[in-house]
Formats: structure tokens, C-alpha cells, sequence
């Protein structure tokens, strides 16, 4: 009995003795996943704080502290293409980067490096050990939860982008001038001067009024409207006669006010940047719903 205890203790000894050898005094290990989503999109929504607690799939806790079944992850610095931050629970912490990498022209990888420093303690780094192996899956499982919010367009752009053929080729259109940003009567206005003169040319709208607003001074506005018709009409005056090249286009629709569409405006722009396409013409809004008619800006289509 004796003896059995013995040889058991040296067993245990050996096995301490070898596991403190084997199991270095720090440890670095990497964890990915891919997404469909481009590196520049998933960096915006990273960079940006106000976008966390839409991605982050745990809690919320303090400012720069976020929670995640168990585990606490402290953000200390965000970069240029991640974040820093250290994961911790009540026994354990370590130094975690995230990186978003680009994959392709339409996906990137999502990878955090993390490192971890063992007790000199071969009871305690033992313990270290499998307690490191369940903080490895909180990591693992943080991935694999975030990964469908980067994948939703909605949430990248705050719209679904979708690339169609352009129906109309015939415009007809107008420009003004203004020294304040143009109200929906301005707009309307203007709206309402295309209209007549189709008329008057005995023409056919074909399609929503569209609308392009763009700043040409510190105090001052241009605004183009225009209005597809069924066939060309003839220049006169301010009178403009627009041809569309019927080929590809991109389109997002949002429902809101100025604001909204702005924003709109904007996501699509990074859209465009971030899968590398060209543009060979001006962005422009169409007007779906009569804004002039509709007061409550919640639901203006545009």
C-alpha cells in the first residue's frame, strides 16, 4: 500500500515535472473566421461605438467594458483596423488583437490573436492551462456569433444594395440655385415647373422625379431635378434633355427624412468604394413618395 502510494506520488511528480516543461511560460494562438462582408464595411461598424451594441452579440456593461457568456473583454484601444482588448474573467486574463483582413473583393477574415502568460508555478500553471483552453472557446464562439450581423448588407449599409438595369434613358431636367440647403418646396417647386413643361411638349413621365442636391460654397446649394419620360423631348431655356446609358446601376431603398437619406447617400458611396466599382454618372435620389404631400417624414420611400 506503501509502496503503491509512492509510485503513485512519483507518477504525479513526473507528470507535473513534464506538463511545467511542456507547457511554455507564454502562449500565442490565433482565431479566424471569414465573413461576407468587405474589410473597409466591417471596419467601419468596428471603428465606429455607437455601432457595438448593435454587433456585439453579449452585454453591454460600461463604456469600454462588453460581456460575452462569462467573459469580459475591455476594450483599450481601437485601430485603424481593429481593436485591442483584454479578456478576463475572475482568474484569468489575456491581450487579445482583432484584425479584419480582406479576403477577395466581397469577404474578409475576422481574426483575433491572443497571448497568455503561465504562472512559474507548476500546480497553478496547470490549472492556467485548462482554464486557457475555456477562455480559447469564448473567443471561438464570439466569432462564430458575430459573424451573421457582418454578413446581413442591412446592417453594413443601412440598406439592401441592389445592382439593376436602368429602365429609363429619356430625362428631362432643371437646376437651381439656392443659399440655404433646398426645402421640400423648393423642391417641389421645381418639380412642379418639369411637370407643366412635359405637358406643354405633350410628353409622358415614365418614372419618380429624381433628385441630385450638392454644396457649391460655404452657404450655397445647387439642386437638379429631373423626370424620366417615354421619349426624348426638346431642349428650351433651362430645359435640359438628360440621356441615361442603359446599363447597370445600384440601388438602396430607405424610408425616412433628410437625414435618412443623407446617410443613404453616403453608405451607398462607401458601397461603391468598397467593391471597387466606378461610377460615370451622379448619384441621385428618387422621389417615391410626394414628400410635399406626406408630412411625416418616417414615411418618405426614397
Amino acid at each position: 500500500m506503501k509502496r503503491g502510494l509512492v509510485l503513485l506520488g512519483f507518477i504525479i511528480s513526473v507528470c507535473l515535472v513534464a506538463g511545467y516543461f511542456l507547457i511554455r511560460k507564454s502562449q500565442r494562438f490565433i482565431l479566424s473566421t471569414e465573413i461576407r462582408c468587405t474589410d473597409e464595411g466591417a471596419t467601419r461598424q468596428i471603428q465606429n461605438p455607437e455601432k457595438w451594441q448593435l454587433w456585439w452579440p453579449g452585454h453591454k456593461e460600461d463604456k469600454d467594458l462588453y460581456s460575452f457568456k462569462n467573459y469580459h473583454y475591455r476594450v483599450n484601444k481601437i485601430m485603424l483596423d481593429g481593436f485591442e482588448a483584454t479578456v478576463y474573467n475572475s482568474s484569468d486574463s489575456l491581450k487579445s488583437y482583432l484584425q479584419v483582413l480582406p479576403v477577395g473583393t466581397d469577404s474578409s477574415v475576422l481574426q483575433l490573436s491572443c497571448s497568455y502568460v503561465f504562472s512559474a508555478n507548476p500546480f497553478t500553471r496547470y490549472m492556467q492551462y485548462f482554464r486557457l483552453k475555456k477562455m480559447q472557446k469564448n473567443i471561438a464562439d464570439l466569432l462564430i456569433a458575430v459573424k451573421p450581423y457582418f454578413e446581413q448588407e442591412e446592417h453594413i449599409y443601412g440598406m439592401k444594395v441592389e445592382q439593376q438595369k436602368v429602365k429609363d434613358s429619356s430625362l428631362v431636367s432643371i437646376k437651381n440655385s439656392f443659399t440655404h440647403y433646398p426645402t421640400t418646396a423648393d423642391i417641389y417647386s421645381m418639380i412642379s415647373i418639369l411637370k407643366e413643361y412635359i405637358h406643354k411638349k405633350a410628353g409622358e413621365e415614365s418614372n419618380f422625379p429624381m433628385l441630385n442636391i450638392y454644396k457649391t460654397g460655404e452657404e450655397s446649394y445647387e439642386a437638379m431635378v429631373a423626370i424620366p419620360t417615354k421619349w426624348d423631348l426638346p431642349m428650351e431655356g433651362d430645359f435640359k434633355l438628360k440621356k441615361m446609358v442603359l446599363g447597370n446601376i445600384l440601388m438602396g431603398e430607405v424610408k425616412g427624412g433628410i437625414y435618412t437619406v443623407q446617410e443613404a447617400e453616403k453608405q451607398l458611396s462607401f458601397y461603391v468604394t468598397d467593391h471597387s466599382k466606378m461610377s460615370p454618372a451622379i448619384s441621385f435620389q428618387s422621389l417615391v413618395t410626394n414628400r410635399l404631400q406626406e408630412p411625416d417624414t418616417s414615411k418618405w420611400i426614397t
